[in-house]
């Protein structure tokens, strides 16, 4: 139908040179597919990584907290994963440990972890915002992690 959806993208402060295209493309895919919340996006003409987020209901009637809810998300993922893109960049990690790694923090911080994490009035030093622990909470109920099984579930290389 016709009824709108609200969008956030952050485009990340990085460029993949073209020979690290295959590798961040499987580190995306992965993020992709672990997480429920945000989508990253990748431009093979400018080597540009942009992560974006939109509501789920089309149509629905968001409340402007509902807006920097998402909003917030969003940016809170680009900072969160930039790090671990950056080590695929620079081929200090596998995209399979940069990701897993930032997945695990994320669990870690929503599991209780989070208690050092500021509030959403605070900003770091790259004037990002923070979340609070009780969004790092709801954020990770909405990535979809397999945390069991999942050596059983590894191709046989065949």
């Amino acid at each position: 139908g016709n009824d709108p959806y609200v969008s956030y993208f952050v485009a990340l402060p990085l460029r993949v040179p073209r020979r690290r295209y295959g590798v961040m493309m499987e580190a995306l895919l992965r993020a992709n597919f672990k997480s429920a919340a945000v989508y990253f996006d990748f431009d093979f003409d400018e080597g540009i990584v942009q992560c974006r987020s939109r509501t789920m209901n089309p149509g629905a009637i968001l409340e402007g907290e509902d807006l920097g809810d998402l909003f917030e998300i969003t940016v809170e993922l680009s900072r969160r994963f930039l790090p671990a893109f950056k080590q695929v960049i620079d081929d200090e990690a596998t995209p399979e440990e940069a990701v897993d790694a930032v997945l695990a923090q994320l669990a870690i911080d929503a599991a209780g972890g989070a208690e050092n994490v500021r509030s959403h009035d605070e900003a770091d030093s790259d004037g990002v915002l923070e979340m609070g622990a009780v969004d790092l909470a709801r954020l990770f109920r909405t990535l979809q992690i397999e945390t069991e099984g999942a050596d059983e579930d590894e191709p046989d290389g065949d």
